[in-house]
């Protein structure tokens, strides 16, 4: 038997192994390049949705933050009415206390000033029926002039 003619199909099963052995690896690493390359752009990718979940929520806090203020901005505009509204009722009720109690006064000045010209005229007249009191009592004693 001669080494050549054993060696060389020897030969092409050791080329055949090393070369699937080989192929295979360098499938293993092509998978894991790609496996590598798969996950980096799936956290690429999960990274740029949490950057748009981000950007949505700061969208969406800002709206709220905005929305709150204009209803703020309302409230205390309402309050603003609130007061400004209480205020000028208060000034007019002022205003209207202070008319109702003129007329008042004038009102009582009036009845004392009628009442004081009652009182005199009541009094004139008093002074007048004590004269014809007098003058009657003066008529009616005995030894008055009037009866002789």
């Amino acid at each position: 038997m001669d080494w050549q003619s054993v060696g060389t199909p020897i030969a092409a099963v050791c080329t055949a192994i090393l070369t699937y052995m080989g192929t295979r690896h360098i499938a293993r690493v092509e998978r894991s390049r790609e496996e590598a390359r798969l996950a980096e752009a799936a956290r690429d990718e999960a990274l740029v949705v949490e950057q748009a979940l981000s950007t949505a929520h700061e969208q969406a806090q800002a709206a709220i933050i905005m929305e709150r203020n204009e209803l703020l901005e309302r409230w205390q505009r309402t309050l603003d009415e609130a007061r400004d509204d209480r205020q000028r009722l208060l000034q007019e009720h002022r205003s209207e206390l202070a008319r109702v109690r003129q007329e008042t006064r004038d009102e009582v000045a009036g009845v004392r000033e009628s009442a004081q010209l009652v009182i005199a005229d009541l009094r004139g007249q008093i002074v007048q029926l004590r004269a014809e009191v007098q003058a009657v009592r003066d008529r009616r004693r005995p030894g008055s002039s009037d009866e002789d």
